[in-house]
């Protein structure tokens, strides 16, 4: 019957057996591009370590470039719907042309950000809309934006998520 270890042994490196992964804490083997074991005698750490001597120039997220962004995707909505009343079967024609010119514009910012967005087109019936969106990043240089744009008929929100690739 195995014993499972503490905390203790866990923090110091024990594991219960040979080549028996550690617990919450522990480590990993090193691991190449295919999933195994790269058996190179380099450890995540070292690598890790290394990676981090390189220069590099961290841009912090601005919003500015993005805000412009949904600004557009905005009036571009306005002119479409501005003499119609809500119509369920337009929604995703709206959506995509929110959609495609946000990825335009912001696929053309040279940025050195991967970015996500999340659009929503719903009918403005005066009832309550919740929107929840979570993400984990690095306050210092990632970030969101949020835009929200309505008529008597239509409410629209965007987010937009920069995450840095540098």
């Amino acid at each position: 019957m195995a014993v499972a270890p503490s905390a203790n042994d866990l923090a110091q490196g024990a594991s219960t057996a040979e080549g028996e992964a550690q617990g919450e804490f522990g480590t990993a083997p090193n691991m190449g591009d295919g999933g195994e074991a790269t058996g190179d005698g380099e450890g995540a750490e070292a690598r890790l370590k290394k990676k981090k001597s390189e220069p590099r120039l961290i841009v912090p997220f601005s919003s500015e470039e993005i805000d412009e962004a949904v600004r557009q995707a905005f009036d571009l909505l306005a002119k479409e719907v501005e003499r119609e009343e809500y119509d369920n079967g337009k929604v995703e024609y709206w959506k995509t042309l929110l959609e495609d010119h946000l990825v335009r514009v912001i696929s053309n910012s040279n940025q050195p950000f991967k970015f996500t967005f999340y659009v929503s087109v719903c009918q403005n019936s005066g009832d309550a809309m919740h929107i929840s969106l979570g993400a984990f990043y690095e306050n210092s240089y990632d970030g969101y934006m949020t835009g929200h744009w309505e008529n008597d008929d239509v409410i629209v929100d965007v987010v937009v998520m920069a995450f840095s690739i540098q």
